[in-house]
């Protein structure tokens, strides 16, 4: 009986060889179970078990006829640990288990394929493992494609053992090819033919596809390699070829940019075998290839294969910003500049004249500042890994100013001694504004820069001593001061 295994499976991947000849079209179907941050993913109902769904689990180990979708085996003794077979997923991709019923023959995973060409050669395949430590175990699998019509017609089906391997979990790829006669719709399903159990058919299946496959199509860049970078401000001119298709197929290229789909760039032609391209000056990543299939056919990407892919970088441009001007009181707390740049490779210098030892780092984005005068910080950002072109400059000022002090009394009796309310510190603010009011509201002072104290008169004539009421906006931050002051005469 196992020899017989070995050599239907021999045959059927010969076959498969031939058949392909090792070129794929984007998948019409794919299932990789997604990804997510709990062990466990959510229900799929109905997916498992076709006409007779198998029920969800979230136990660790699903009983008998249930499954779950987990994203490893590390917690159970009786399972090899691994992690699904998803490329990319890291450890957070799940993958489906099924604990499968003690009855024989019965469906693991069904599931329609639509918009298939007559004629055209596909291929049907998942990794499927056995998780399970015991030895005595290889469950029989069969892969089936069959008419998507009543009563089902069998198109093509393969048989092949998961066996048990001592070193661990090995995932096993079959492979089985079919050729519609017709357009529309077939279904697809993965079959146990091995009675279940408690310790038996641990089955873990990830990656279940169905491509186009024919004749293999290579794609490359005019110069060695198929990967470039170009700076947004840089349009370049790139040549591509690709491998002439056999049987006269036709040709058309495509392109897709960062995450998105792929979009014709040319019209379909027997004789499409290059393309001449210059790039964006929209950042992203572009990709570019050439899909392949019959006249009659090459407007559906389910019917074609493609090229490797060619891509294009186009990496954005270095910007940098010094971030809003500052306030800094003389003596106080050092203020934090909010530089920001796209680019790593950045410093900080100070315009002439000005001390550079006043910020505590000359390679932060957000060092601190205490300058002793009003000081212009100039940010230079250049390009790096992940940035071009030229170098970029960006200045920003701290003021700085003294602390404020505003006297409650003065006596402008013309002795000379306090006849003015001169405000201390008032003058290292650019824009103050002073205002002062009688009792009745009525402005009797008021002064735009601060340089000009009040004298206590108000349109020449001396004010009658009392109390009077200030209004200090020193423009800055918020900062305004009000109180009272006292005309001793």
């Amino acid at each position: 009986m196992f020899k017989r295994y070995i050599f239907i499976l021999i045959v059927v991947l010969a076959s498969v060889k031939a058949f392909a000849q090792d070129g794929l079209g984007d998948p019409v179907i794919y299932r990789n179970f997604g990804s997510g941050s709990s062990l466990h993913g959510p229900e799929i109902p109905g997916f498992v078990g076709g006409s007779s769904p198998y029920n969800f689990s979230k136990n660790d180990v699903p009983p008998v006829g249930s499954y779950t979708l987990i994203k490893n085996t590390n917690t159970v003794p009786a399972w090899w640990p691994t992690t699904d077979h998803t490329p990319g997923d890291e450890d957070n991709g799940y993958m489906l288990i099924v604990k499968t019923r003690p009855s024989g023959f019965q469906v693991l995973f069904e599931q329609g394929v639509d918009n298939l060409c007559a004629g055209t050669n596909y291929q049907f395949g998942a990794f499927i493992a056995n998780i399970a430590r015991n030895p005595g175990v290889a469950p029989q699998i069969r892969l089936r494609v069959e008419t998507n019509t009543m009563p089902r017609v069998v198109l093509q089906e393969l048989t092949f053992p998961i066996n048990y391997n001592p070193a661990g979990v090995v995932w096993a790829n079959p492979v089985l090819p079919f050729t519609p006669s017709a357009n529309g719709s077939i279904i697809v399903s993965i079959i146990s033919e091995t009675p279940g159990g408690a310790s038996t058919d641990d089955l873990a299946i990830d990656d279940i596809t169905v491509n186009a496959e024919g004749q293999k199509i290579d794609a490359a860049f005019d110069s060695p390699g198929a990967y470039r970078e170009v700076c947004a401000d840089s349009p370049t001119s790139f040549s591509a070829t690709a491998t002439t298709p056999i049987n006269g197929n036709y040709m058309k290229w495509q392109r897709k940019v960062d995450g998105g789909n792929w979009v014709d760039i040319t019209a379909a032609s027997a004789s499409n075998t290059s393309v001449t391209f210059t790039s964006e000056t929209v950042p992203g990543m572009y990709r570019y290839r050439a899909a392949s299939a019959p006249s009659d056919k090459i407007a559906k990407f389910s019917c074609s294969v493609v090229t490797n892919e060619l891509t294009v970088w186009v990496k954005p441009l270095v910007t940098a910003s010094a971030g809003p001007p500052k306030f800094y009181l003389r003596g106080g707390s050092p203020v934090m500049l909010q530089g920001s740049s796209s680019s790593g490779s950045f410093f900080w210098t100070v315009e002439s004249g000005s001390d550079i030892s006043s910020l505590s780092s000359a390679t932060l984005l957000n060092p601190l500042a205490s300058p002793t005068e009003n000081t212009v910080y100039v940010l230079h950002a250049s390009g790096d890994a992940n940035t071009c072109g030229p170098n970029v400059i960006s200045k920003v000022l701290v003021s700085v100013a003294d602390d404020v002090n505003l006297p409650n009394t003065f006596t402008p009796n013309g002795d000379g001694i306090n006849d003015k309310w001169v405000i201390g510190g008032i003058t290292s603010y650019q824009n103050p504004v002073v205002q002062v009011y009688d009792r009745n509201g009525q402005l009797v002072f008021r002064s735009l820069g601060g340089s000009t104290p009040w004298d206590g008169t108000y349109k020449g004539k001396e004010v009658p001593a009392g109390n009077y009421y200030y209004i200090v906006d020193l423009n800055v931050n918020g900062m305004k001061f009000t109180g009272s002051v006292t005309v001793i005469r």
